[in-house]
């Protein structure tokens, strides 16, 4: 019996253990399915158990399991600008900014509450320089006389003038007495520069007898249609003194007829800014004109997501207005940002931007996941004369990190068949990406190169991008003596992929690269004839003066090959040829038509270039026919140097740099419009062959090996 007990006993324990196994096993069955359905949804352990990688899916972000580019948060009542008074909006953003680093930008802004009630003491400040001139200035006194006459109605109120161009002129301090006020803003007329400073420190005179009174409003409106050109940019600590000596004092800017961006100039020297244009003009110096309520406090509290991003220091943080800290408490950061004036709390009405710059930990460095920025939010606030009012949110951006595609398209044509085709290859964005030089093969076509098909992606140099954050294409160019194919797939007539095509120099040394360093030489497409079967150099001839005329050689390339030349004379702006000295004969004797682009780079005194540039010399360079050119027109050539692609590349290649757009040269079609000429092509006249200069130009580029 006691045997048999024992054998009982262990058959029980057997079957125990056969039914656990059987549960662990559909156990692992249920988590195998899981996974397979939605990795997202199995738990870490799970995840180490089947050699899942933890960080596939970092965290679970949301419902929908995706990415969220932004949150917002708001009081009740907020209508984009338009709602309740004293409501406020705040948007919160994130993206990435490199492999490892991200931007998190905080937008708040809020609706002006006006303080009706209090009695105002106004100062207009006003300018009346030379641009004012005309329409613009009569609406402004035509504003200012009703806004004076609103004030004045309440004679508790009282209303101050001062005007400015290149000096300043108090015209009253505060006074109610209306009749004068209107009189002299009815005589305003336009004259001058543009000076900032001098009319803050009339301010500052005008203030210095003035005896704030409780139950008074003091507010500063300062209007601008310009930029100073006149004692600049002292005006900036004129206006800090001003805020120092009489913190209780709004001084609000009037940006007036300068576009919809406020301009720094202005944000320097004002506490708040409206944009106006003659038809806003009135309402916008009302709203300027009478004291919004304040917020007595209004704090941002943000507590970044310290499992996978860092704030590396108080320098990642930048507020538009405000301060803030960074605190650190038990392993977690929290950034505090206090939207404050000198103590004096913020006016209703503000807006203001934080950025935080936050990098992710080593260990999740490409790692294909979700990635929430941040834990909590906090706003706390509290509108003048009103209880403290918070709001809170744990809703955050959620980042996503995934590797895209380098897809090598081998654009094969009709009939063919290609070999040799690179593999597609995976990269994190913002990774750099050189493109495969591997060559494939289609018998009876030529390879002419790997051409980006996707658009907006941002070049290092030809063959070197960075990664976007989607798939790019590369697709293969092949073309015969007389046909080839193009990126979107159709056959058509074309030259060959390389041509020549006639350049000029455009500036020397008066441009900036991508870098901001100075450029040399800036080179752009020959313009004001059509090169497509010539070139130009320049030579001198003695005159009976002892020096030498500058003679501008065109030179016309037959089908043949033959040339035969034109000449004619560089003038000035005065009809007079232009001369050199032997010596700066010796300096500026340069056939650049003839030097090899090495050759030229190598020049250490790019200045040795100022004739080719002024008789519009041309140098030859290769291009590319990308489907952008290949779309215009297309010309025979034979000669060295050759426009083939005349129209297209003078538009295509045109960036103008915008400080040099002023006017157009002749109102030639040829050279394009918003040209000006430079101080040398000034000088030389009409017959001057180049125009403005470049500050982004994909010729120079290909010249000097660079996007």
């Amino acid at each position: 019996m006691k045997n048999g007990k024992s054998w009982s006993n262990g058959k029980k324990t057997k079957e125990v253990v056969i039914v656990v196994l059987l549960l662990l096993v559909a156990v692992v069955i249920a988590l195998l399915v899981a996974c397979k359905r939605n990795v997202t949804n199995l738990p870490s352990v799970a995840k180490s158990m089947f050699n899942v990688n933890a960080r596939e899916t970092v965290s679970s972000p949301n419902e929908e399991g995706q990415a969220v580019e932004s949150i917002s948060m708001e009081t009740e009542g907020y209508a984009e600008r338009n709602g309740e008074p004293g409501s406020w909006h705040l948007d919160k953003r994130a993206e990435w900014t490199d492999v490892d680093k991200a931007r998190i930008t905080f937008d708040v802004d809020s609706v002006m509450k006006k303080d009706e009630g209090m009695y105002k003491d106004v100062l207009l400040v006003l300018d009346v320089s030379g641009s004012m001139y005309g329409n613009k200035l009569a609406k402004v006194q035509s504003d200012s006389v009703e806004l004076v006459e609103y004030l004045l109605s309440d004679s508790n109120n009282n209303v101050g003038l001062i005007v400015y161009d290149d000096v300043a002129d108090t015209i009253t301090g505060f006074t109610n007495n209306r009749s004068e006020l209107v009189s002299q803003i009815n005589s305003m007329s336009a004259y001058g520069w543009t000076n900032y400073n001098d009319p803050l420190k009339h301010v500052d005179k005008v203030m210095e007898n003035y005896v704030k009174q409780e139950g008074r409003d003091v507010i500063m409106l300062f209007l601008t249609d310009g930029y100073p050109n006149v004692d600049t940019p002292n005006q900036i600590a004129t206006y800090q003194m001003l805020k120092s000596k009489y913190p209780y004092m709004a001084i609000n800017g009037v940006q007036y007829e300068m576009g919809a961006s406020m301009t720094q100039e202005i944000i320097d020297i004002s506490d708040e800014q409206w944009v106006a244009s003659m038809d806003t003009l009135n309402n916008v110096l009302f709203e300027a004109a009478i004291a919004p309520v304040v917020y007595e406090a209004f704090n941002v509290e943000d507590v970044i997501n310290n499992e996978y991003f860092v704030v590396g220091s108080i320098d990642d943080i930048e507020v538009t207005k405000g301060t803030a800290v960074l605190i650190e408490e038990n392993g977690i950061q929290k950034v505090v940002w206090t939207l404050d004036n000198e103590g004096m709390g913020i006016n209703t009405g503000f807006d203001a931007q934080m950025v935080i710059n936050v990098t992710l930990k080593e260990e999740y460095k490409y790692e294909t996941g979700y990635y929430p920025t941040n834990k909590k939010t906090t706003v706390t606030y509290r509108v003048e004369d009103e209880n403290t009012q918070t709001k809170e949110t744990e809703d955050t951006p959620i980042l996503r990190m995934q590797a895209y595609n380098v897809i090598y398209d081998p654009n094969t044509p009709q009939g063919a068949t290609v070999t040799g085709v690179p593999a597609t290859e995976s990269y994190y964005p913002f990774e750099n990406v050189t493109k495969v030089q591997a060559e494939p093969n289609c018998e009876g076509w030529n390879f002419y190169g790997w051409e980006i098909a996707t658009s907006s992606v941002t070049k290092i140099n030809e063959d070197t991008f960075i990664m976007p954050t989607n798939n790019v294409v590369i697709r293969a160019i092949w073309g015969k003596p007389s046909i080839s194919k193009s990126m979107d797939g159709t056959v058509e007539t074309a030259m060959p992929p390389d041509v020549k095509y006639a350049v000029q120099i455009y500036g020397i040394n008066q441009d900036e690269g991508a870098d901001g360093s100075l450029l040399g030489l800036t080179f752009g497409p020959a313009t004001g004839a059509d090169y497509n079967n010539s070139y130009v150099t320049h030579t001198y001839e003695a005159n009976a003066s002892g020096t030498y005329d500058v003679v501008i050689v065109t030179h016309n390339v037959s089908s043949d090959g033959s040339e035969t030349t034109t000449t004619e004379y560089l003038t000035n702006s005065s009809g007079n040829r232009v001369t050199r000295t032997e010596a700066e004969k010796q300096k500026y004797d340069v056939n650049m038509h003839n030097m090899s682009w090495k050759q030229i780079a190598d020049v250490t005194d790019k200045t040795v270039f100022r004739d080719c540039m002024l008789c519009g010399d041309t140098k030859s360079v290769e291009l590319y026919l990308n489907d952008t050119i290949k779309s215009g027109t297309t010309q025979t050539a034979y000669g060295d140097g050759t426009g083939v692609l005349y129209s297209t590349v003078n538009e295509y290649y045109r960036i103008w740099n915008p400080a040099k757009s002023s006017y157009s040269w002749r109102d030639n079609p040829a050279v394009g419009t918003g040209v000006r000429l430079d101080i040398d092509e000034q000088e030389c006249g009409s017959n001057a062959k180049n125009a403005g200069g470049y500050k982004v130009s994909h010729i120079r580029a290909t010249l000097i090996g660079s996007d």
